[in-house]
């Protein structure tokens, strides 16, 4: 399950994803630099002809996979990648929806030029295998794409696609939007994912600054107090027992400008007690510090089991401090934005200062995250299973970097 959406607005474009997947299925954001490439390479499941120049990309990826749920590249092109759950379940090993996003990434200098690379790749190799490293799990996928002057939604049924433009803004969640499926009910009922869309396309109204979106992003349905009692229908999703099997895993907020990218991500699950991070991406180049991926995702993930045992009154305090803190760290990157805005590149002290601040508040986060209050309820006996279950298998290279 995931939600993905668009806003074009005179200053900048927005761009958002919310990833969610398997609960303890670690998500790493990772930078890859520019490179002109002329081979072949191995995408997840199968070797795809890969030649010519290849853009730099921040992407995020679920760790055994070649392919990224979302992701930007240098020319100002982001994607976000949707579940189609249909009833044909294309079980040989071909491209996964994630493969094609990558690959749409790295090609395309423009949001219409990913969404051909994606489709050309779609057309000569197809989408097939399991989704989950965990499970059988096969589905179709509708991609939102876009860069600072358009947008399009992508969406695939086997080797076939329908591309449509968007009009000023627009989401995609977990259903299809331009093609007539013959869809699996049970995976997309329960999903919930047309009320996630409704949710989606009534927040970008409000949306002016990117303040905003963090709101929307971290949005749980009405009466939501603990996570116990959460629902598919929240754009931040929490696991639960058989009902509830993903959980947002990253979230990316991207303000997509006239001459760079301002990436924000959770770098970790469960955005409402997370904090968005901030990193520049101009001409190639990324400016930041991207959290050591397989330490970094593991250590939160285990704070926020700890911190879903802990009563109602506590988690929602913990929020409460968390909101407190985004804004500091909103007001304290204001000075980097108003770089960009002159046209110059971030001032490299002050980026170091800002990056020490943000590594002592991430640190002090942790250690009040250890808190005492606990819950008794059966959604304890589902947390400490995952928190057993918490370990990361040894993940494939990948193939072309």
């Amino acid at each position: 399950m995931c939600d993905t959406l668009y806003k074009f607005k005179k200053e900048f474009t927005l761009f958002a994803k919310n990833s969610d997947r398997e609960p303890d299925e670690a998500q790493y954001v990772e930078y890859y630099p520019h490179l002109e490439f002329r081979d072949k390479l191995r995408a997840t499941y199968i070797e795809v002809d890969h030649g010519g120049e290849v853009n730099s990309v921040v992407i995020s990826r679920p760790y055994w996979m070649w392919g990224a749920e979302m992701g930007v590249n240098e020319k100002g092109v982001a994607i976000g990648n949707e579940a189609i759950f249909s009833k044909k379940k294309r079980k040989e090993k071909r491209l996964l929806g994630m493969d094609l996003l990558r690959l749409g990434l790295e090609m395309g200098n423009s949001a219409r030029e990913a969404a051909d690379v994606m489709s050309e790749y779609l057309e000569r190799y197809g989408i097939g295998g399991s989704n989950s490293i965990r499970t059988a799990l096969y589905y179709d996928n509708s991609f939102l794409i876009a860069d600072r002057n358009e947008g399009y939604i992508l969406e695939t049924e086997g080797r076939e696609h329908q591309i449509q433009k968007i009009e000023g803004s627009g989401s995609i969640s977990n259903f299809p939007r331009l093609r007539k499926y013959r869809l699996d009910i049970l995976y997309s009922t329960m999903g919930q994912g047309v009320k996630r869309q409704i949710l989606t396309s009534a927040g970008l109204r409000k949306i002016d600054e990117v303040e905003n979106a963090f709101s929307l992003m971290r949005s749980h349905h009405s009466g939501f107090t603990h996570p116990r009692n959460g629902s598919n229908g929240d754009i931040c999703m929490h696991g639960g027992y058989l009902s509830r099997r993903d959980q947002t895993a990253n979230s990316f907020v991207v303000e997509l400008r006239d001459d760079e990218s301002v990436i924000w991500s959770t770098f970790s699950n469960n955005p409402c007690i997370s904090i968005y991070s901030p990193l520049i991406f101009k001409k190639g180049i990324l400016y930041g510090t991207i959290p050591e991926g397989k330490s970094f995702w593991n250590e939160k993930a285990l704070e926020h089991l700890d911190l879903s045992l802990s009563t109602p009154k506590a988690f929602n305090g913990f929020q409460r401090m968390n909101l407190g803190i985004q804004n500091d760290i909103v007001a304290r990157f204001q000075p980097m934005r108003e770089d960009l805005s002159k046209g110059g590149i971030p001032d490299q002290n002050r980026m170091k200062e800002f990056d020490g601040f943000l590594k002592d508040v991430l640190s002090r986060i942790s250690d009040t995250s250890k808190i005492s209050g606990r819950s008794i309820s059966m959604y304890n006996l589902w947390i400490r299973r995952q928190a057993a279950r918490l370990h990361v298998l040894e993940e494939p290279k990948p193939a072309n970097q």
